[in-house]
């Protein structure tokens, strides 16, 4: 009978907090009662490390991993490459709209249908 008390007070201890703790890194205790996976945004049921056990294991939770894992980091001239781009494609529609004398007016019909 002893045993199973010990082992009552043992899991009255356990709560998502100190799950988050027990698998670094892989789930965010928003409170002591709900475990996201950091990955996958997905509530877990802290209760059990069985079920958690299981669910770093599933398909869908190594995939969503492996896709943050191999997702390149952009560089600054990565970014500042995209914005010249950007403007480019900007100025270039602004001086379309000039040369064919469209009212600027139009072009904020078109984008409304």
């Amino acid at each position: 009978m002893e045993s199973s008390t010990s082992s009552a007070r043992k899991v009255g201890k356990v709560n998502a907090k100190t799950r988050e703790k027990e698998f670094q890194g892989e789930f965010q205790a928003l409170s002591d009662s709900v475990l996201i996976c950091n990955y996958c945004c997905y509530e877990i049921d802290w209760m059990k490390k069985s079920t958690i056990i299981d669910h770093l294991k599933s398909e869908k939770h190594i995939t969503c991993k492996r896709g943050v894992e191999i997702k390149p980091q952009s560089s600054i001239e990565d970014v500042l490459s995209r914005q010249d781009k950007k403007q480019q494609i900007i100025t270039d529609f602004v001086e379309m709209m000039i040369e064919a004398n469209i009212p600027r007016e139009k072009k904020a019909k078109w984008g409304h249908g």
